[in-house]
């Protein structure tokens, strides 16, 4: 028993999806990560993959700035965005 690592204990802010042919359980650092998430995953052609790596690419208070600010350069830096993307997230 002494040879078990200790683990802190780390709060997550869930987010799961029922369909009819899967059921999927994501996990988020925070409440703010969760909330863009879902609202990617409401955008025509963003599925959850590509808000998963949207998320990886930078802050979510980070991609709500570069969107408001329409810096259409870091957006497409990040993981499959590209021009037809970047016009459906409206930049």
């Amino acid at each position: 028993m002494n040879s078990l690592k200790r683990v802190r204990k780390r709060s997550f802010s869930p987010h799961f999806v029922v369909r009819e042919d899967a059921q999927l359980l994501y996990g988020f650092n925070n409440k703010q990560e969760r909330t863009l998430f879902k609202e990617l995953i409401k955008t025509n052609g963003v599925g959850p993959k590509l808000a998963l790596a949207i998320l990886s690419g930078m802050s979510a208070q980070q991609f709500v700035n570069a969107v408001e600010r329409e810096e259409v350069g870091a957006l497409v830096k990040l993981p499959g965005i590209g021009k037809k993307n970047r016009r459906t997230l409206d930049c």
